[in-house]
């Protein structure tokens, strides 16, 4: 049974876009980016590299990257990732 994913804003310093990575660190490739201010659909969290304190990762599901949960505010809980079939 799928349910709706939970959503996020993504929040940037200066309006710049955010980089979504392969993977839930700062050290994986850059995949894509999305828009300062866009709303985007965040599938799961995850732990991953530290980016200003926080471990926080979400898996976008569009993308099939992560974003660093520093620059997105979810409007509610965002279920953890399976360890498999992420």
């Amino acid at each position: 049974m799928r349910t709706t994913p939970a959503h996020g804003r993504v929040d940037t310093p200066n309006g710049i876009d955010l980089n979504v990575r392969s993977g839930p660190s700062t050290a994986y490739r850059v995949v894509d980016t999305v828009r300062d201010g866009s709303v985007q659909p965040l599938r799961c969290r995850t732990n991953g590299s530290s980016v200003h304190g926080n471990e926080r990762w979400y898996k976008l599901p569009h993308h099939r990257g992560y974003v660093s949960a520093h620059y997105v505010h979810a409007f509610r809980t965002v279920p953890w990732c399976r360890i498999l079939g992420n």
